[in-house]
């Protein structure tokens, strides 16, 4: 869990991140509510040293919801033509490292936002 809190941005960029989500992705990705993305974030960022082990899927869903932004931040970019991928392309496999290594976990807490991870 720690580790996976390491590579969360700064609170105001993942804010932008999730709005880039719901803005650009959820017709794709449509099983996440954005208030309890808001309210998982919120939780991260707000007391970090509280969270324990239920945490874990939370906080893996909300970091895949911000790897999903960052794959469409180039379409919130004011010049679309010239947005530099390399940076989405870098943090997005950064959060989904984390993620994958608490896939083992992810998938013996046996809980629908598992699933959906």
């Amino acid at each position: 869990m720690v580790d996976l809190l390491k590579v969360l941005p700064p609170r105001p960029v993942a804010s932008f991140l999730a709005n880039v989500f719901f803005t650009h992705a959820t017709s794709f990705y449509f099983f996440l509510d954005q208030q309890w993305v808001i309210s998982t974030l919120d939780s991260l960022y707000q007391s970090p040293s509280r969270l324990d082990s239920k945490y874990e899927v939370p906080a893996c869903a909300v970091t895949m919801v911000l790897e999903v932004g960052a794959q469409y931040f180039y379409l919130e970019s004011p010049d679309r033509d010239q947005a530099n991928t390399s940076w989405e392309l870098e943090i997005g496999s950064a959060f989904c490292r984390q993620v994958a290594r608490l896939l083992a976990e992810l998938i013996h807490s046996g809980s629908l936002i598992s699933v959906q991870v």
